[in-house]
């Protein structure tokens, strides 16, 4: 008889890892047994355990915890598999550390084995599912693994062989100037100019009085620029321009070009996350009103309140820009949405805060409102066209298409048999949200 089945053992109050885990394992394609979960093509708990253990049973998963080194069952499971373990010569029980139980209140027989600390779920999965391929566990057909693992979960068949068109965050550069132009500065730049360049001229600076720029930069700013110096390179035909590769000055020039854009539509920069964020008041009520993904107008609140327990936090939607080589010939954008976090005082979050933070403000967004941000920021930077275009000068400027790059698959999320989960979990949503993020609730559905 075939052995590729991986057991958990446990303790029924660690019953919810044991789920979580048999799914995890099951979306990675691999056979797994809990009593908690019926998987895999309706194999169910094995009547007679012991026999299942020795004759089907690759490897025992045992969660190791205060409860478990005491409870009768999971003992016995543990011993069995330490017993086998020993006669096949094999590492056969595979501990699993979930409370950071001391080495000092194991069994005698687990002192001198190696246990995954799972304290941490995600970085436990991560080393687990490194020694499972170490132990060279069977695995079945992770596309299999991964429908079935979905349906157990949901019980309804949550995925359709039909087409789909996803969109991603990618934004194709219509326009790139042709030729990087060099500036040499009569003088130093003086502290306050240097301080304003960003916002308003997009250059790449190769010393102190040389800057490299796409355009002129603009009159206000004062610059005295030195005549007669080569005006520029066609980075195209150019391996370098002032000993830096042509493309990297190109991708930072893109990027600046970018933030030049973000100042010049009203947002703020922030420092420390280097991105860019919607401050309150720069819209009207801070809604943003746009053309949704179902072909109407609709609305987002580019600056929330959450309340979290006792403490209000206010968030500001946010964005930053990388520029790609290896998307589309010859840049591409990724747009990056990021969350300013601030409390009802206006002063930053913590930094050791603010991941806790922003994980309790987005685990009620649905894919629909990642995709509603996604639009609303380019509608704003659009100023409302389907281009986002910097720069005045014809020849000159960088220009972006609103729309992003798209991708048909063949298979599509089932929508309608979602319908029921998701107006459960946003009516639970509703109830946790608190003050007005809860308008963030009635934005557009799928």
């Amino acid at each position: 008889m075939l052995r590729d089945h991986l057991f958990i053992s446990y303790a029924w109050e660690d019953g919810a890892l044991a789920e979580w885990l048999a799914l995890k394992l099951t979306v990675e394609g691999y056979m797994v047994w809990c009593d908690r979960l019926k998987l895999l093509g309706g194999e169910r708990w094995p009547e007679d355990i012991d026999r299942a253990i020795k004759a089907r049973t690759y490897r025992m998963l045992h969660l190791i915890s205060s409860h478990s080194i005491r409870k009768e069952n999971p003992s016995k499971e543990r011993q069995l598999a330490l017993t086998l373990g020993k006669q096949r010569g094999e590492e056969f029980l595979i501990p699993l550390n979930v409370d950071g139980t001391q080495p000092a209140n194991l069994p005698w027989q687990l002192t001198d084995i190696t246990y995954i600390p799972f304290e941490n779920w995600a970085d436990g999965l991560c080393q687990l599912l490194k020694k499972l391929e170490v132990c060279q566990v069977p695995r079945h057909s992770v596309e299999e693994g991964r429908k079935v693992g979905v349906s157990a979960f949901l019980n309804i068949e949550a995925v359709l062989d039909e087409p789909e068109i996803l969109e991603s965050n990618v934004l194709r550069f219509l326009e790139v100037p042709e030729v990087v132009q060099r500036f040499e500065m009569a003088g130093r730049v003086d502290p306050a100019t240097l301080g304003v360049l960003p916002k308003r001229w997009a250059h790449y600076p190769v010393s102190n009085t040389l800057l490299l720029a796409f355009t002129s930069p603009p009159a206000e700013l004062g610059l005295e620029i030195r005549t007669g110096t080569p005006l520029g390179v066609c980075w195209r035909e150019a391996e370098s321009v002032d000993g830096v590769p042509a493309r990297d000055v190109v991708s930072s020039l893109l990027r600046k070009s970018l933030a030049v854009k973000c100042f010049e539509r009203g947002l703020m920069f922030n420092e420390r996350g280097a991105y860019f964020y919607f401050p309150s008041g720069l819209l009207a009520r801070d809604r943003m009103r746009y053309m949704g993904y179902k072909g109407r107008q609709t609305g987002l609140l580019v600056v929330g309140r959450r309340k979290i327990g006792q403490i209000v936090i206010v968030h500001h939607l946010g964005v930053s820009f990388s520029i790609r080589r290896n998307i589309v010939d010859p840049f591409a954008a990724v747009v990056k949405i990021h969350l300013h976090l601030v409390d009802a005082a206006g002063l930053e979050v913590e930094p050791t805060r603010v991941n806790a933070r922003r994980k309790a403000i987005v685990k009620s967004w649905w894919n629909h409102q990642w995709l509603s941000r996604q639009m609303a920021l380019r509608a704003h930077l659009a100023a409302g066209s389907g281009r986002i275009t910097i720069g005045e000068i014809p020849g000159e400027q960088v220009v972006l298409e609103a729309k992003p790059i798209e991708a048909e698959v063949e298979t599509r999320v089932n929508e309608a048999a979602l319908a029921p989960l998701r107006a459960r979990l946003q009516a639970q949503q509703a109830t946790e949200a608190g003050i007005d993020d809860l308008d963030e609730l009635r934005e557009e559905e799928p």
